[in-house]
């Protein structure tokens, strides 16, 4: 439909353009028109049926509790890039040649690849650069070329294409475990619900993919676009499956309904949607939480984890 291409333009969903900026096959991703019949591939938060999203966060130190009014008072957030994220090889894909490297064919492939990739960027490269790329892409050893590529593309994700993540549920005591400081820190709860307004920007947070192997890309690179951004920033190993991921892409020169300013993106008020407090959050902090939702305008619901008196699991309490 044309909401679903208005949507997809709007806020970055799947995004990916090649280009080649030198023999190491560097990879820019830009905005590009959105084919309506794809966008149920992006596995978009506001197309899995979830009405929001979360954040867990520590809340026990002055560090802590600074961090989340930030968002709450300042509605910001920050998005990390590629170093600060724990897991080693998130956003680090395996570059790996689609043939022999001996073989002439594979060669004559990456070469047709890269002079169509640089004849269609936009503003176009002078005839010199493409030929002197060209000319190196005869003669560099394909192997070396590949792991030049996954060098590249670590430094480009690291300098443009910072991340906000933000987990499916609440309900994981791995999570509340991990990034709520042992169940004593909390869950912002952002709105993933479908619409155009900058409201919706995290309803556009896609679903990652969890894999038993490391995603490769290969070279040449013929997979599609949208394949192309799920191998690069939405895979990982399934040992982190617990944490049901939603992730908000960047883009340079694209804001998509988040102002940023450095690693700092401002959205709009209207995105926040309420507060979890972990079940063992001390009651000093449970009031300073309770504060800070009172003076949101407008105030924010709060809800307390609490454990079920049979079974595992968590039951949630409004509070507020």
């Amino acid at each position: 439909t044309d909401h679903d291409r208005d949507l997809c333009q709007r806020h970055g969903a799947g995004r990916a353009k090649h280009r080649g900026e030198n023999v190491g096959y560097n990879v820019k991703l830009t905005a590009i028109d959105i084919d309506t019949g794809t966008v149920n591939r992006f596995r978009l938060a506001c197309r899995s049926g979830k009405d929001a999203l979360f954040k867990f966060r520590p809340f026990t130190t002055a560090k802590d509790q600074n961090w989340v009014a930030d968002i709450l008072v300042n509605h910001r957030v920050y998005f990390s890039r590629v170093s600060e994220l724990n897991d080693p090889y998130d956003l680090r894909p395996e570059f790996v040649l689609a043939g022999d490297s001996r073989d002439p064919s594979l060669r004559a492939r990456i070469l047709q690849q890269a002079e169509k990739t640089f004849r269609a960027y936009r503003p176009p490269y002078t005839e010199a650069w493409i030929a002197g790329q060209l000319a190196e892409l005869q003669t560099i050893e394909l192997v070396a070329l590949a792991e030049r590529a996954g060098r590249n593309i670590s430094e480009i994700m690291e300098r443009d294409h910072p991340v906000f993540c933000l987990a499916g549920n609440r309900e994981s005591a791995p999570m509340w475990t991990a990034y709520a400081d042992q169940h004593s820190g909390l869950c912002v709860h952002f709105k993933s619900t479908a619409g155009l307004g900058n409201d919706h920007v995290f309803g556009t947070a896609r679903r990652v993919l969890y894999r038993p192997s490391r995603p490769q890309i290969p070279l040449p690179l013929d997979i599609d676009q949208n394949e192309m951004m799920d191998r690069l920033a939405l895979t990982k190993h399934q040992d982190w499956s617990y944490e049901d991921e939603y992730r908000v892409l960047t883009y340079p020169g694209d804001d998509f309904g988040i102002v940023r300013n450095g690693s700092f993106g401002t959205f709009d008020v209207s995105a926040l949607q309420g507060l979890t407090i972990g079940v063992q959050m001390s009651p000093d902090n449970v009031r300073l939480v309770l504060d800070l939702a009172h003076r949101h305008i407008p105030r924010l619901p709060v809800w307390q984890a609490v454990r079920r008196q049979q079974g595992y699991g968590f039951d949630f309490q409004t509070v507020m």
